[in-house]
């Protein structure tokens, strides 16, 4: 019986995991489109959300969230892709 308990136990951290990571990807590839999007939009060229680190997307969907005209957040977006 311990078995049983023990092997349901285990199964549903399994699960569980596995339903966060899958969570958490799809929650990047989110913020990685977002990102696109807005590259696209400011015409920021040659750069691939997909090789930006967490750091650089959160940082890049913050300045487009700001105030700035559309040349200061490009201009920002641009120094922290060339980081």
């Amino acid at each position: 019986m311990k078995t049983v308990i023990t092997a349901a136990v285990l199964l549903a951290s399994a699960t569980a995991f596995t339903a966060s990571a899958q969570g958490m990807g799809e929650g990047l590839s989110m913020l990685e489109l977002a990102v696109d999007n807005e590259l696209q939009r400011l015409n920021v060229q040659d750069v691939d959300p997909m090789a930006l680190t967490l750091s650089q997307l959160a940082i890049i969907r913050g300045i487009v969230e700001g105030d700035e005209s559309d040349n200061d957040k490009k201009r920002r977006i641009e120094a922290v892709v060339n980081r």
